[in-house]
């Protein structure tokens, strides 16, 4: 999962090399089945948060006897 963060990051330093993001944290809740719910996050709408979102839910975890919602800190280091 982390290559696809570090995509994400670099494809937004393509579009705004002036970008600076050195932590998001990412909340997001997994259901019973594994699968991602929901993912939410500062800069949701952005290009970024767009890219990331798309990534995330598209995670899957083990099945679970109860869902789960947790955060995540993304650190983005460097271009």
């Amino acid at each position: 999962n982390l290559p696809a963060m570090k995509w994400c990051y670099s494809q937004a330093l393509k579009r705004d090399p002036g970008i600076k993001v050195p932590k998001m944290p990412v909340t997001i809740t997994v259901t019973v089945a594994g699968t991602v719910q929901s993912v939410s996050m500062p800069m949701a709408t952005t290009p970024l948060g767009v890219c990331i979102k798309g990534k995330i839910q598209r995670w899957r975890f083990p099945r679970s006897t109860e869902g789960i919602t947790t955060e995540i800190p993304l650190i983005f280091r460097g271009g």
